[in-house]
């Protein structure tokens, strides 16, 4: 009898750890799972800003892509290194390629930059203010600065941080959708 009191007990004992086991574990999993999600939107956040930091370059390599008399000049450039193996087709389609990935991106940046500005209009005046600092600092022709975008819309500097960061993060559903959502 005292020893099936025992077996009863170590069975209830293991199926109480095994439940706490399973309980942590579910909970840790469902931590990792929050941190991926964070840190997948902490990089999407990352990359749209990067993306804008580069849309001047980017606009300028669409437009002023590689022609044929630089096509030319590239070659006499890579003659002039004996070793240097070149394949003056696989070159060009290189280029060719990496100036239509950048088209149809700034075509998409653009597109979703005009969505905004479009919701920004008809919201609060901050909104438009917030996409007012995104243009400045990164689309404009004239590249500002934050103080001289803090006094073109006279508010403070920590503003001009706020609203960058809180436009960013709208842009970054626009352009990335779903993928874009901090969940």
């Amino acid at each position: 009898m005292h020893e099936k009191m025992r077996d009863e007990i170590l069975a209830e004992a293991m199926q109480l750890g095994i439940k706490f086991g399973i309980e942590k574990a579910i909970e840790t999993m469902e931590k990792i799972k929050q941190e991926k999600c964070k840190q997948r939107f902490d990089r999407r956040l990352r990359n749209i800003e990067l993306l804008l930091k580069n849309y001047r370059n980017f606009k300028i390599h669409v437009k002023d892509a590689i022609g044929d008399s630089l096509k030319q000049r590239s070659l006499e450039v890579f003659e002039e290194f004996e070793t240097f193996e070149y394949d003056e087709q696989l070159y060009i389609d290189a280029i060719k390629k990496s100036k239509e990935r950048t088209a149809i991106m700034v075509k998409h940046i653009d597109n979703m930059l005009d969505m905004y500005k479009a919701i920004a209009q008809v919201k609060k005046k901050d909104d438009i203010r917030k996409y007012n600092v995104i243009e400045a600092l990164y689309i404009s022709d004239e590249e500002k600065n934050v103080s001289e975008i803090a006094k073109d819309l006279h508010i403070d500097r920590a503003t001009v941080f706020r609203y960058k960061n809180e436009a960013l993060e709208s842009l970054t559903v626009l352009i990335f959708g779903i993928d874009g959502l901090k969940v």
